[in-house]
């Protein structure tokens, strides 16, 4: 689900990128995608936000 989240912000689709399976807890964001100052900016909010709901749970 967040690896989703994360393509749908980013624009990205991880299987036509990589070909390697990805785990249910995994999230991967491949450095070519994070190619500006603003899209670093989004992960980081991501991040920040996820963070935070886990720490309230």
């Amino acid at each position: 689900m967040v690896q989703k989240q994360i393509q749908g912000i980013l624009h990205f689709d991880i299987r036509e990128m990589r070909t390697f399976p990805l785990k249910n807890n995994e999230v991967y964001v491949p450095f070519e995608v994070i190619d500006s100052k603003e899209k670093f900016q989004l992960l980081k909010e991501f991040i920040q936000e996820e963070y935070a709901n886990f720490v309230n749970r």
